[in-house]
């Protein structure tokens, strides 16, 4: 007697997300942006030294450059016998991001004011204590504003 079996089903799995090589060079750039080793106003290498340092094609490497400009992390310079600059993080790009992930997640107004009085009595306490003369003018101004 033979038995029989049901075939093997495979059921769809969620696949990894395996970065593309544009993201991996975007994402080295911008931790040395970050760590400081890529400092504001520092130029980049020529396209071809970054496409020969990270082994990737010209577009692969164009990818990442757009996707650190999108960023504001870098001013291409097109045209250029230089490479990109690099721009240091913008508080206003943070702010402009985080308007938009508050937005998408539905935060309203009331719900900014109660973060504002958690959030700011224990800062503005840690600053009047800290004994630096230039952040409590700062605190002074902020409050007088």
């Amino acid at each position: 007697m033979t038995s029989k079996t049901s075939p093997t089903v495979f059921e769809p799995q969620a696949r990894p997300h395996l970065p593309k090589m544009a993201e991996l060079v975007a994402a080295d750039i911008r931790a040395r942006i970050a760590r400081g080793e890529l400092p504001d106003g520092a130029t980049l290498p020529l396209e071809s030294e970054l496409t020969e340092h990270y082994q990737v094609s010209r577009p692969t490497l164009r990818e990442a450059m757009r996707v650190l400009e999108s960023e504001a992390l870098i001013v291409p310079r097109r045209g250029s016998r230089e490479g990109a600059r690099v721009r240091a993080p913008s508080i206003d790009v943070a702010a402009r991001y985080t308007s938009h992930l508050l937005q998408y997640r539905g935060a309203t107004y009331g719900d900014l004011y109660q973060l504002r009085l958690i959030l700011e009595p224990p800062a503005a306490a840690m600053l009047a204590t800290a004994n630096n003369h230039d952040a409590l003018t700062r605190l002074r101004e902020a409050y007088d504003a």
